[in-house]
């Protein structure tokens, strides 16, 4: 409870200290008219915790290094429009209030009117289940509740690795889509696909698109495919052709 205080405390302490700042900005002595509000943080503060809320519930957490608040207008009170934070750590982005990524980035900036925050890299998360993304960049929306990848993405579990130039994950759904292709391997296996769909909920990979792979010398292609990861099952070409792929280690 003492900290919960101590932490009300130093936010109340941070706020007095902004409002401060923009009244003491604002006084001129010689009277000139006073040059229009820039935008220059009103708080600078080191190795802070920021939640953002949105109906009593938090969207995401972040433990951060420093963090630089702008204002709305030339008073904090009118709300935050900009929050820039370095040195990203044991943070979580949260469906309905509860955890469900942990994230480590170098940096990120959150936009309070876009309901935006732009992750920096090397960016690193990790789902509930163990399920690991890593990205040079991406950016989470609170419309969507999703991340978007424009610099490339690779995401790994136990039941393969995925890796594609641009994609997106949805947080609740725990589904990334990767539009622009994508390569997808597991123990054995190794395809390159057109579009690919990855459902880590169901373990299915939906191929709408091209596909060709391999499994040792055993190669393949087709017009589109579904990979069935819990039964280790591929079916290609609406379903003219149905393959067996064992994770397995061969005989010796």
């Amino acid at each position: 409870m003492n900290r919960w205080y101590s932490l009300l405390g130093s936010l109340v302490v941070l706020t007095a200290l902004a409002s401060l700042f923009v009244w003491a900005s604002r006084y001129d002595p010689s009277g000139a008219a006073a040059a229009p509000a820039g935008p220059e943080p009103a708080v600078v503060a080191s190795d802070c915790v920021t939640v953002a809320r949105s109906r009593g519930k938090a969207l995401w957490r972040v433990q951060s290094h420093e963090i630089r608040i702008t204002p709305t207008e030339a008073d904090l009170s009118a709300g935050i429009s900009r929050v820039e934070m370095c040195g990203l750590r044991n943070g979580s982005l949260n469906v309905e209030g509860a955890r469900a990524l942990g994230l480590r980035a170098a940096g990120a900036v959150y936009t309070a009117a876009a309901g935006r925050l732009d992750l920096r890299g090397p960016v690193s998360l990790q789902t509930a289940r163990r399920e690991r993304l890593y990205a040079p960049s991406c950016t989470w929306t609170r419309q969507t509740d999703s991340l978007e990848f424009r610099q490339g993405a690779t995401v790994r579990s136990g039941d393969g690795v995925a890796r594609a130039p641009v994609a997106v994950y949805s947080i609740p759904e725990r589904r990334l889509d990767c539009p622009n292709g994508a390569n997808f391997r597991t123990k054995d296996s190794n395809l390159d696909a057109a579009i690919l769909y990855w459902d880590l909920n169901a373990k299915r990979l939906d191929l709408p698109g091209v596909v060709s792979g391999r499994r040792g010398d055993w190669r393949f292609s087709a017009r589109t495919a579904s990979l069935d990861l819990a039964r280790n099952t591929l079916k290609a070409n609406d379903g003219s052709l149905e393959a067996r792929i064992s994770t397995e280690d061969p005989i010796q």
